[in-house]
């Protein structure tokens, strides 16, 4: 940590300042909110308005990945309704407290913290994700809080021990697959770097996973299920393992084409820690942690927002090399690597202003994302491109409206459909006749937002939000893109979502959908309703599911 004492310490201070409030600028020019952040900020603001923790009013059902993030979004809602500052002050406030965590508590000197900041701000994708509306600036602070306790001491205390399982519950609130990178690090500190007694470290453990232990039986209670709906929608699908490993390398390919310094940061991470001869027993956990990580984005099949998945992996290699400079044999900057770090910094920069924009326009482009499904794009650069988005900065200091409708059809066509009694929409590539939306008049987040005024039901064939859809067979499990899998719309089922009765025709999936009625609207404490949750977590109405496959397959052929 930092002394005031002496005039150089208070100048090595004043340096580590500059540097932060510069990152903390780079963040808020950056800023920006995608539409995936509007399903937090739906539930979070009917949290506040009374209306459960819920996408649709009336339905238990959770469309968000980040339990911890939609609760301090909730927070932010008590006292102002704009999105755009809710975004913009949680992005600034967790991005800056992670980045003073990196200056303060682990940067060597002052030079180190500069040479970091270049490395922070020339990386695109990491920049672009310091807010966002995601759970990227939580992954942040409670990743490089983790390292540096991991880090700090060689035998780890109680009250060390017991931090070291808080984050990990708060990084499984955050986002449960976040925990890959860590479990190597936390077993090693729980078997060998402690003296505390194995009883005690046992405690200590369930004491510190208690809030994501607390979340998992709430959710379950609550909804039904252990996990957010989106799982089930990206995971739950029958797609092979292999499709999912082909998107995955195309992930990678395709963020290391927009940002080349997601490759190459952990590759000097490695050479500065082989280099100083620091790979010891602290950092070999570190290094197993990232290797299960990048496994595990290859077997989801990456994402569609470039770089998404490696930012947390980026901005701990940034704290492991300032963790290495601090502890090496040589404390004293190496020129070598303040050389290395500058000369990355330069290539990001330039690969900014040359390369990437082609790659945007020309290479990577949304088009051929949707076309190929296989590439993710640069998904702040496509929205910021649209008309009606700003950086978020502009929406909070010039007042620009941030939830305006994309278009009049949107507007006209949810008042119309609320003023005709409609009790829901379900949109997707369907013919307005059929009631369903055409493929090129979808809602995106801000529209979204706004439709949550009538308190319709709202879905699509992506089916983030619907537990009903969420489960049903993909529509083409050879020709999909990641975060967008498309499943059929079952006969029945837009009038169903309309009328807010159940009138779906296929006599199986009618009764699987009465069931998923009483998880998602019967009495909260019901005997019945309990054991249905217990019936649907063991597989027990799946049958039912099939058999609709079935059916559907015969229509088919």
């Amino acid at each position: 940590m930092i002394s005031f004492a002496g005039t150089s310490r208070r100048a090595d201070f004043s340096m580590r300042i500059i540097a932060w409030l510069l990152c903390l600028l780079a963040v808020l020019l950056y800023s920006w909110n995608s539409d995936d952040a509007y399903h937090s900020y739906i539930m979070a603001r009917h949290l506040v308005e009374g209306k459960g923790l819920v996408y649709n009013t009336g339905y238990r059902v959770s469309a968000s990945t980040c339990p911890l993030l939609t609760l301090l979004e909730a927070a932010v809602f008590l006292f102002t309704d704009k999105v755009d500052l809710c975004g913009l002050l949680i992005g600034l406030l967790f991005s800056g407290a992670a980045a003073w965590v990196l200056f303060f508590w682990l940067c060597p000197s002052p030079l180190y913290c500069f040479c970091l900041l270049g490395l922070m701000v020339s990386s695109r994708c990491f920049l672009s994700f310091t807010t966002s509306g995601l759970e990227n600036p939580l992954l942040f602070l409670c990743g490089a809080v983790f390292f540096y306790i991991y880090h700090c001491n060689e035998t780890l205390s109680r009250k060390q021990l017991f931090i070291l399982s808080l984050l990990m519950s708060l990084l499984a609130m955050a986002r449960t697959d976040s925990v890959l990178i860590f479990i190597p690090m936390v077993v090693w500190a729980y078997l060998v770097r402690t003296k505390v007694a194995f009883a005690s470290r046992v405690m200590l453990g369930v004491a510190g996973l208690l809030p994501f232990v607390f979340w998992t039986i709430f959710s379950i209670i609550y909804y039904g299920f252990p996990f957010p709906n989106t799982y089930y929608a990206k995971l739950y699908t029958g797609i092979p393992v292999s499709e999912y490993m082909v998107r995955g390398f195309w992930y990678y390919l395709t963020s290391w084409c927009l940002d080349p310094l997601l490759l190459f940061v952990p590759v000097l991470t490695v050479v500065i820690c082989i280099k100083i001869k620091c790979v010891n027993r602290f950092l070999v956990p570190f290094f197993i942690g990232l290797i299960l990580y990048y496994g595990y984005v290859v077997r989801i099949g990456g994402d569609f927002m470039a770089g998404r998945h490696l930012t947390q992996q980026y901005f701990l290699c940034l704290c492991a090399i300032a963790f290495v400079m601090r502890k090496g044999r040589n404390p004293t900057p190496a020129r070598h690597n303040i050389v290395a770090m500058i000369e990355l910094s330069l290539i990001g920069f330039l690969w900014n202003i040359f390369i990437a924009p082609v790659v945007n326009e020309g290479i990577l482009t949304i088009n051929e994302a949707i076309n190929t499904r296989r590439s993710a794009v640069d998904e702040r650069f496509f929205y910021l491109k649209t008309p009606d988005e700003y950086p978020l900065w502009k929406t909070v200091l010039f007042g620009v409206d941030c939830v305006a409708f994309r278009d009049s059809y949107s507007q006209e066509r949810i008042a119309s459909a609320h003023e005709a009694g409609d009790k829901g929409l379900c949109f997707g590539d369907h013919e307005e006749n059929r009631g369903g939306w055409p493929r090129h008049k979808v809602l995106f987040g801000k529209d979204i937002y706004c439709v949550a005024d009538y308190d319709m039901y709202l879905t699509d064939i992506i089916a983030l939000q619907d537990p009903l859809m969420v489960r049903l067979k993909v529509r083409d499990t050879s020709n999909w893109r990641v975060g967008h899998i498309e499943r059929d719309v079952p006969q029945g089922y837009h009038e169903t979502i309309a009328s807010g009765e159940n009138r779906i025709t296929n006599p199986s999936l009618h009764e699987y959908y009465d069931k998923l009625l009483l998880v998602m609207k019967g009495p909260l404490l019901n005997k019945e309703r309990f054991l249905t949750i217990i019936n649907f977590n063991i597989g027990r109405y799946d049958e039912l599911l099939d058999q609709y496959e079935r059916i559907r397959h015969i229509g088919r052929d």
